[in-house]
């Protein structure tokens, strides 16, 4: 759900970037700016429902985007979102290890960006969350982040390094920007928590900030290192507004309503209920020989990375316009 904050850079790249290989660096920085606000965020969530969903509906930054729980072993997570002269999507999977102290993190599935005529993809880094067992609790993040621009063949790349190899300077990084004969033409430098910026190769008297990071409230690793906006989600539309809401809508959930208001014991029996309720089905499911089928995604072949992945089909936002949802799964 953070990804959100971030989308509104993405709308202002459409309108301020004409060249392919700025474009590309400021699509390469939005793809590193997700991170900075994991610190102080290693708490562990609330399990996603099979079937849970979520909307997030911004019409002053120009964007709405929708979410759904399409998986639940291994659980996969299905995001779509669209915006002025944008339009992306990914499926949220990951494989987790553990190390002793440590759990490593490692999303596999692919982030899809139609901008255009161009279309972009890009994977993600590995995470690790230190001190699982004792000690204080902090992550770092390693890898290499390839950007490739489907339509023209340029590519930008953004390094990852952990505090095992870079020692204090962890959140530094590093990256470049090439042409289709893979000649390196923009430079990339920052640090995942702050910043990003750019310059021309050789010329780094030009460098130029192309991604900042938002500040998060003064006693955000009080409330669980959540940003300005992440406190907002959770909350319900009001009735003034008269917009509709999904009755899989996250939003909904009681368990996690009531842990947010402090009614911890109660959030927990409305927890283990849901989780009952949600193994209660599944029984049914194989006792009729049926097979769980997401209500707003559908899994598709892509032409450009050739994978697989879940899809919007589409009819969500119509639906809500007219508060008319149909089919959805009683959940919670």
């Amino acid at each position: 759900m953070m990804l959100t904050q971030m989308l509104t850079m993405l709308s202002l790249y459409c309108v301020e970037s004409v060249d392919s290989l700025d474009r590309l660096a400021r699509i390469a920085a939005f793809a590193s700016s997700p991170y900075g606000s994991a610190l102080d965020r290693h708490y562990k969530p609330f399990n996603p429902v099979l079937g849970e969903t979520f909307d997030a509906v911004r019409p002053e930054e120009g964007y709405c985007v929708v979410v759904e729980q399409v998986c639940h072993h291994p659980p996969v997570t299905a995001m779509h979102c669209i915006g002025q002269g944008w339009e992306l999507w990914q499926e949220y999977k990951l494989e987790t290890r553990f190390r002793g102290n440590y759990i490593r993190v490692i999303p596999t599935g692919i982030v899809h960006l139609s901008m255009g005529r161009h279309r972009y993809s890009w994977n993600k880094p590995q995470t690790t969350i230190h001190n699982i067992m004792f000690g204080r609790l902090w992550l770092d993040h390693e890898g290499e982040v390839v950007v490739q621009n489907h339509t023209n063949g340029e590519k930008a790349s953004v390094h990852f390094q952990n505090y095992k190899a870079q020692g204090s300077s962890y959140k530094q990084l590093r990256g470049c920007v090439k042409d289709a004969s893979g000649v390196e033409k923009i430079k990339l430098e920052g640090n995942w928590q702050e910043g990003m910026a750019c310059f021309p190769v050789g010329q780094s008297d030009q460098k130029r900030t192309i991604w900042k990071s938002f500040p998060k409230p003064a006693n955000s690793s009080k409330l669980f290192g959540y940003t300005r906006l992440g406190l907002q989600l959770n909350q319900l539309p009001s009735a003034i507004s008269g917009e509709a809401i999904c009755g899989s809508d996250s939003r909904l959930r009681p368990d996690q309503r009531l842990y947010e208001e402090g009614q911890v014991d109660q959030a927990a029996s409305e927890k283990m209920r849901i989780e009952d309720k949600q193994r209660a089905a599944k029984k049914l499911r194989e006792h009729s020989g049926t097979t769980w089928q997401p209500r707003w995604f559908a899994p598709e072949s892509d032409p450009d990375t050739k994978t697989s992945s879940h899809v919007y089909q589409g009819g969500y936002w119509a639906a809500k316009k007219q508060n008319q949802f149909t089919d959805t799964p009683d959940i919670f």
